[in-house]
């Protein structure tokens, strides 16, 4: 009797401890589980940030591209002009271009670095170098054209 009491006893023991052992390794495989997918959406949003950024750059190119064809389209809107008034027309881009890098020669060479020189001189670059990547860039994309 008390040999079937302890076979009883052990037969207990061991059955809640594979049961706990059961449990336990359940428990374990749901963790690992759980770190997979955090590691997933992890991922799918690192993906998804990507294709929004993707996605920004493409709306904002389509963007300045209908800027462009929008100022091509204001610049034909004027219809027929003279021969003199296109070549004036035409002079704008060079002597703008000519005048602000002369403007900014003028500034480097007579600055004394001062703050307010050297806002002109950022603010100056900046006209200048808007001015000759839109000049150069428009001259680059019709010479390809032709």
């Amino acid at each position: 009797m008390v040999f079937e009491l302890l076979t009883t006893i052990v037969g207990a023991l061991v059955g809640s401890g594979g049961s706990a052992l059961s449990k336990w390794l359940e428990l374990k495989d749901k963790k690992e589980n759980f770190k997979h997918e955090i590691k997933l959406l992890e991922m799918q949003k690192e993906l998804s940030a990507s294709e929004t950024e993707n996605e920004l750059a493409i709306a904002q190119e389509a963007s300045f591209a209908d800027m462009r064809i929008a100022s091509y389209e204001h610049d034909k809107s004027a219809g027929e002009t003279s021969r003199w008034v296109n070549n004036i027309l035409r002079l704008v881009r060079p002597v703008l271009t000519i005048l602000l890098i002369t403007l900014v020669w003028i500034i480097w060479l007579t600055t004394e670095n001062s703050r307010l020189q050297s806002e002109i001189i950022s603010n100056v670059m900046f006209m200048s170098s808007a001015a000759l990547t839109w000049w150069f860039g428009d001259r680059a994309r019709n010479s390809r054209k032709k």
